[in-house]
């Protein structure tokens, strides 16, 4: 009996030793843990501002004017005078350039006299048939060759005016490309001019997932290089057709409060959505703050600001605008996590990192 109770009691400090050990052991394990769950993960977050303007993303542009025309000479010739530079501004009828005349001028001379005889040779015929020294036919046929000297005159006169080119219209010169004694051929470009009373226009090439975005009257903000001034614009035009090579789009826009941009100036664009509370309450969000999407709907973890957790909460997906993800479903001025989010689970507490 003595034995039975020794045993046992040893027995009893063996299971009560080997208990405390494992709970020593557990506690070792689950401290360590327990702080790590307890730190905020850091995390940068978005505040949605339904209403505003969003900018969906740049595309290069070029400044050009709605009207600008390649002048060039209607004949071939070699140049005599060039009476513009680049960057100067013409009138309407002013002399832009001209071709030596030699030729032009010889050819002309040559229709003159022969229309002279022609018209000699018709009146001698009208006595000469009255008298009935030739037929009706022959002086039918004096009449017919009169008319074709007539023509080549004419012809010979038009060619001889084309020798000289003249500004259409009130504008600028954008560019001279060609030079005293230079030979030219029809319709080479010799100077490039803009009208300075017509439209200003940007031009963009955009992907076509952007441009089936688009619509024509939305607004858009010009910046030129090297200057921080903005413009506002209006789309124009959307090119019906993608080109085979890029995949991408012409787009037109109409510059605002643009009179005295340069054509040939480079920039940028960016198309504005916008979004109302009475219309359709579009949000545009980028696409790391979407954790999961299945159908129309789509999860983002909303920023509790007065517990600092990310709640896990459901939204509409609308659609893409660009690179960005249109949604429906959250209030103005909440805040969504972009980096950082899937790291985050419901509920936990989360850093936010000031930019």
């Amino acid at each position: 009996m003595t034995f039975e109770k020794d045993f046992s009691a040893t027995a009893l400090c063996w299971h009560c030793a080997l208990a405390l050990s494992v709970s020593v052991l557990v506690a070792a394990c689950s401290k360590p843990t327990q702080e790590t769950a307890a730190k905020p993960i850091p995390v940068k977050t978005v505040q949605l501002g339904v209403g505003a303007p969003q900018s969906v993303e740049l595309f290069p542009i070029s400044v050009v004017r709605d009207r600008e025309s390649n002048v060039s000479f209607r004949v071939a010739g070699v140049i005599q005078t060039m009476g513009v530079r680049a960057g100067q501004t013409v009138q309407p009828g002013q002399v832009l350039a001209s071709l030596k005349q030699t030729p032009y001028a010889s050819n002309r001379i040559r229709a003159e006299a022969d229309l002279n005889r022609l018209q000699n040779a018709s009146r001698r015929n009208e006595e000469l048939l009255r008298a009935g020294a030739i037929s009706s036919s022959t002086r039918d046929d004096t009449e017919d060759a009169l008319k074709a000297a007539t023509a080549a005159l004419n012809a010979a006169q038009y060619d001889e005016e084309s020798t000289t080119i003249k500004a259409p219209f009130a504008g600028i010169v954008l560019s001279r490309d060609a030079e005293i004694g230079e030979t030219v051929v029809p319709g080479q470009r010799v100077v490039r001019l803009a009208d300075l009373n017509s439209t200003v226009i940007a031009k963009a090439t955009v992907p076509t997932p952007v441009a089936k975005q688009l619509r024509v009257g939305a607004g858009a903000q010009i910046r030129l290089n090297g200057s921080d001034t903005v413009l506002p614009a209006r789309i124009r035009f959307i090119g019906a057709l993608a080109d085979p090579k890029t995949a991408s789009v012409v787009v037109d826009l109409v510059v605002q409060q643009a009179a005295t941009l340069a054509s040939g100036s480079l920039g940028s664009v960016e198309f504005l959505q916008k979004s109302t509370a009475t219309a359709s309450p579009d949000i545009l969000l980028p696409p790391e703050a979407l954790l999961e999407a299945k159908g129309g709907t789509g999860y983002v973890y909303v920023l509790d600001a007065q517990t600092s957790a990310a709640l896990r909460t459901p939204v509409h997906i609308l659609g893409f605008a660009g690179e960005w993800i249109r949604i429906a479903g959250l209030d103005k001025g909440v805040k969504v996590l972009t980096t950082g989010a899937g790291f985050v689970s419901d509920g936990q507490k989360v850093q936010e990192i000031r930019p």
